[in-house]
């Protein structure tokens, strides 16, 4: 059965931990693919919302 995991952080670093803590869980799981976004959500600029769906079986 194909399943997914989203992460989402307005930390970079925090981001690439959460992405890298779950690429760990995940190592018995066969990775069919990484989806990746940066969104700016306001007019400002600001928040910056880094996000990954990683997609396995």
């Amino acid at each position: 059965m194909t399943k997914i995991k989203v992460i989402d952080s307005r930390k970079k670093q925090d981001f690439e931990n959460k992405v890298n803590e779950c690429l760990k869980e995940l190592q018995e799981h066969e990775i069919i693919d990484i989806k990746y976004s940066a969104s700016v959500l306001n007019s400002l600029g600001l928040p910056l919302v880094y996000s990954a769906m990683i997609i396995y079986k």
